[in-house]
């Protein structure tokens, strides 16, 4: 069926479509699918009930025609103004848009690809969100690592769990979570009158991914603690040193190589991310590198940006085999011991405190705010659907583990019992499949 704004009177035949539609700016609703084009932006408040609430269908459809007639005329004055089909015959009849390879493109155009300032925009944007993700998701991991492994908190492995939980949250839920909660109609301003700003750019994209990867730092991080032989800080403190002073100086120089293997798949894992960055409206080559491809013009850039991803994540690998180094060793005799719990007395309710905000940050605000938009939609809710979904999900998910974990075993097994330069070729290409 067709929507369109009321003054253009009755709706045609079918067979009349074609040419009334000519010239007049309209969208198409199907069953089962949603508005689509952009339209809709052309209509104004009395021309379709469904979407007046909305902000910008207060102004009336001749005015927003106004409005864009004006922006094209001054375009116009420095620009040369096509449809999209004189656009796209264009590209076809000169041949851009059959160039596809990076490497078909001649000398000229590769300079000016590569060489864009553009290009240091997106890598700028890119490692700064990389870097933000690592630094806020390490201050949250390591403090809660250290508070389930080394203190006397109660219900270590409930606490655990809550770590670990907030991997079944992909990036895009948490950011559209974190939009949801924002704007005129987010949750907080339709129950609690507080219209809080929608996060976007860089720090909507940097709290959206860390709340998403801060687990896998939590798993290494955990996982070194326990390993760790606690006689080494015993030591320390028996010659004297404060209880930081041989934190900072034993403790975390034995969690660097697990740290650096976090970093490095949290890092990787930023740069290969698109959801929540297109939904926070910040450009990264991610970012860049889709809507090139989408929009099919210049695919020679594209896949150049590609390749320069490419690159800044074989410099990520390397940098995180040569940072890490040596190795460390427990070196107690007999079997591991777990070292004494640290007591945290008057500090325990900020520990649990910090675990609440933690657990409500990243899984009770996506659940609240996917509960609320989901009772707002006035429909019921397809448990059968709904629990088709989880089957299919797990029938692809445990296949994937079994395989992952076949796969990754021998590897594991080569660089660890025969290290040489060809084993840790093998297990730095390992990571190459997240560019």
């Amino acid at each position: 069926s067709l929507v369109y704004p009321r003054a253009w009177g009755a709706a045609p035949a079918p067979a009349e479509v074609p040419a009334w539609a000519r010239g007049r700016p309209f969208i198409t609703y199907e069953p089962g699918q949603t508005l689509r084009n952009l339209a809709v932006d052309f209509l104004g408040r009395d021309d379709l009930d469904m979407l007046s609430r909305f902000p910008g269908m207060q102004l009336p459809s001749q005015r927003k025609l106004a409005i864009v007639d004006m922006v094209l005329g001054d375009l116009a004055r420095s620009h040369r103004v096509v449809t999209m089909r004189e656009h796209a015959a264009g590209l076809a009849g000169s041949g851009v848009a059959r160039r596809a390879p990076a490497f078909e493109a001649d000398a000229a155009t590769l300079f000016e690809v590569v060489f864009r300032t553009r290009n240091l925009v997106l890598l700028s944007n890119t490692l700064q969100l990389v870097f933000c993700v690592l630094a806020i998701g390490t201050a949250i991991a390591l403090p809660l690592a250290w508070i389930v492994v080394r203190s006397d908190i109660r219900y270590p492995r409930l606490v655990s769990i809550l770590g670990v939980l907030p991997l079944a949250v992909p990036g895009y839920v948490m950011a559209y979570s974190l939009i949801g909660l924002s704007g005129y109609y987010g949750f907080a301003n339709q129950l609690f009158g507080i219209r809080l700003p929608r996060p976007e750019g860089l720090f909507g994209a940097s709290v959206a991914l860390t709340l998403y990867t801060f687990p896998y730092l939590f798993l290494n991080i955990r996982s070194a603690l326990l390993d760790l032989d606690p006689g080494l800080e015993e030591c320390a403190r028996s010659l004297g040193r404060s209880r930081w002073n041989a934190f900072r100086t034993v403790v975390l120089p034995h969690l660097l190589p697990s740290l650096l293997a976090g970093w490095l798949v949290v890092g990787l894992y930023v740069l290969g991310d698109f959801g929540a960055v297109a939904l926070m409206r910040y450009e990264v080559f991610s970012y860049a590198i889709f809507t090139q491809y989408s929009g099919a013009f210049d695919r020679i850039y594209a896949a150049w940006l590609s390749l320069m991803l490419m690159v800044v994540t074989v410099v990520f690998v390397l940098m995180e085999a040569r940072l890490r180094g040596k190795r460390y060793a427990r070196v107690a005799k007999g079997t591991a011991r777990r070292a004494v719990p640290v007591p945290l007395g008057r500090y325990r309710f900020l520990a649990w405190l910090f675990i609440a905000v933690v657990a409500a940050v990243s899984l009770g605000l996506p659940a609240l705010v996917l509960t609320y938009w989901m009772s707002m939609a006035g429909t019921g809710i397809d448990f059968n659907e709904v629990g088709q979904a989880f089957l299919r999900t797990a029938a692809v998910a445990m296949p994937a583990a079994l395989i992952s974990t076949m796969l990754a075993l021998p590897i594991v097994y080569l660089t660890v019992r025969f290290p040489s330069p060809f084993s840790s070729v093998i297990e730095r290409l390992t990571y190459m499949g997240y560019a």
